[in-house]
């Protein structure tokens, strides 16, 4: 069995606008944010003991809500490339292929057979936000 656990990732048209809301509303708070330009590549957000995670719309892979999806599952595990070889092959379709990340993860992302979109990911680098936040500036 391989060790996991799960994040969702709410998936957003205005993400800084968002994440003001879920504070104000839920007392959300910001544990970190990547952004690029105006638009939020992803937000970790603390509400009470839940962890949720946070988009704007991405072209290939968070869609509009309204769209294909509005949310999407992310299985942080031992082996991404093994969970992610082992959905394909039970009938997931994918996306984008397990590789190292600017944020220090291996991951790769798949569609179930139900329209459903998954992320697998293992950490293999530990970063602060202001690295990850360089990495992506750097990337132009």
């Amino acid at each position: 069995m391989i060790n996991q656990s799960l994040i969702t990732t709410l998936v957003v048209d205005g993400g800084n606008e968002a994440i003001d809301f879920y504070e104000r509303a839920f007392g959300a708070q910001v544990e970190g944010r990547l952004t690029a330009g105006d638009k939020v590549l992803f937000a970790a957000l603390r509400i009470g003991d839940l962890l949720v995670s946070l988009c704007d719309e991405l072209p290939g892979l968070a869609a509009p809500p309204g769209g294909d999806a509005s949310a999407f599952v992310t299985i942080y595990c031992d082996d991404a490339d093994a969970l992610h070889a082992r959905a394909v092959e039970a009938g997931a379709t994918a996306l984008s292929p397990v590789s190292d990340q600017l944020h220090g993860d291996r991951a790769g992302s798949m569609r179930d057979p139900f329209g459903h979109r998954w992320a697998v990911a293992t950490r293999v680098e530990t970063l602060s936000v202001e690295e990850m936040q360089g990495r992506l500036d750097r990337m132009g």
